[in-house]
Formats: C-alpha cells, sequence, structure tokens
C-alpha cells in the first residue's frame, strides 16, 4: 500500500497541473461567464487536457 503513495501523489500533482492548464486557456480566451464562448481551438484544447486526466486516471 505505501508503494502506491508515490504514485498518487504524482498523479495528484499532474491533474492538479492540467487542471491549471485547463484555467490558464479558459482566462486566455476571455471567458468569464457562462454566456461567453471560447473558440474552437480552446474548446480542443482544454478537451486534450481532459482527455488526458481521464487517460492518467484510467492507467491508475
Amino acid at each position: 500500500m505505501s508503494g502506491q503513495l508515490p504514485q498518487l501523489k504524482a498523479l495528484e500533482n499532474r491533474i492538479e497541473q492540467l487542471s491549471e492548464e485547463i484555467g490558464h486557456l479558459r482566462r486566455k480566451s476571455n471567458v468569464n461567464g457562462e454566456t461567453d464562448s471560447a473558440s474552437d481551438e480552446v474548446k480542443s484544447r482544454i478537451g486534450q487536457k481532459i482527455r488526458k486526466m481521464l487517460d492518467l486516471l484510467d492507467e491508475f
């Protein structure tokens, strides 16, 4: 069980990093409210980051 702790911490750190990248993309696209719209490029990049998170969770 203790061998899993470093893996969990690494997973947590990577997910946090991806979350910060998503937040950066949102701020960069000036999307502040639910009615604002992000560009297709920003939506695609956010989708890619979310897929990376899900892939990381699936690997664990």
